[in-house]
């Protein structure tokens, strides 16, 4: 019994530990336009509005200029204006709702995923214009609130992830080493808002998943060898 608790404390202290590494991760802001393109007829649900919320087949043309920037220290001293992320090609290749199988108006959300097209679906990171990192996308996942009593009713927001592969400079460098070398980021899209038909108003921020620390590894190898031992006993 002592060796469960003990295990347990461990776990949790590695949780704090981790949502500690979690909260100082470096990010940047954003802010900028993306459009849409394609719109999937079947998907489309017979929502209040014309066919400018949802769902698009196509994400491309993303543009977007840096609002903020935290924890990177060889961006200090530069203007987040200076700072633009641009983003191509993604594709549709999931759509699910919440109820499953669920019709407007009995839906909480509909949920479009997206994914690379081809290699001109990269993501690029640009500092006064240069290209300093590019990254592959992973899953971008659109989520709109479809249930009519909702306070967020029709607004979208969204996430997804990415993997830098290429880069230069001190930006890059800080970047990979923050992530322990595998170049992972993620996004958060706090809004997804549409201008027009096929335009969108994105605002998010892109945050670096971090290294996990030696601590951390050592906590969870330490509880994992203790699990072991108490069901031994």
């Amino acid at each position: 019994m002592l060796i469960a608790r003990v295990a347990f404390m461990l776990i949790a202290l590695n949780l704090a530990v981790t949502a500690a590494l979690d909260a100082s991760a470096a990010s940047i802001n954003f802010s900028g336009t993306v459009e849409g393109s394609s719109i999937s007829i079947d998907a489309t649900p017979a929502l209040p509005c014309p066919p400018c919320y949802y769902p698009y087949l196509e994400l491309n043309n993303g543009n977007f200029t840096a609002t903020a920037v935290d924890g990177f220290n060889s961006l200090t001293g530069v203007s987040p204006s200076n700072i633009a992320l641009t983003v191509g090609r993604l594709a549709a290749v999931a759509f699910s709702t919440d109820p499953t199988g669920c019709t407007y108006p009995n839906c909480q959300t509909l949920t479009q995923s997206y994914e690379a097209f081809s290699s001109a679906s990269q993501i690029n990171l640009l500092l006064d214009g240069s290209t300093v990192a590019t990254a592959a996308p992973g899953v971008f996942s659109v989520v709109l609130v479809t249930n009519p009593v909702s306070p967020s009713f029709l607004t979208e927001t969204g996430s997804g992830t990415a993997q830098v592969m290429s880069g230069s400079g001190a930006f890059y460098e800080e970047l990979l080493t923050q992530s322990g070398g595998t170049g992972k980021v993620l996004f958060n899209f706090t809004n997804f808002t549409p201008i027009s038909s096929g335009l969108f108003d994105v605002a998010g921020t892109m945050t670096v998943v971090p290294e996990p620390t030696t601590a951390s590894l050592f906590i969870l190898g330490l509880a994992s060898v203790m699990v072991g031992r108490q069901r031994l006993t």
